[in-house]
């Protein structure tokens, strides 16, 4: 399965004071996180930071347990995460 890659793509908005920001956004390329961000200011850059958003599965699914997700629920999210590449 292809892995998901995290990207922050940095971004202006010229239409009130200029305003620069970012966003991280999950995708499978490049190409997709511009595509996401369309309509949102104009994409100055984006920078690939998948090795920065690595996500815990063991304190992700305590936290949904402390929520009382059920066992189902946890699994699911916690499996797709790790076949997708975003798990530690």
């Amino acid at each position: 399965m292809k892995k998901l890659k995290v990207y922050k793509v940095y971004m202006e908005d010229n239409r009130e004071y200029c305003k620069s920001f970012s966003v991280i956004v999950p995708a499978w390329s490049k190409k997709e996180a511009i595509e996401y961000c369309h309509g949102n200011g104009d994409v100055v850059f984006v920078k690939d930071v998948t090795d920065c958003y690595k996500i815990d599965l063991e304190t992700l699914a305590q936290t949904l347990t402390l929520r009382h997700y059920e066992r189902a629920d946890i699994e699911i999210i916690t499996r797709t995460l790790e076949l997708v590449g975003l798990s530690e």
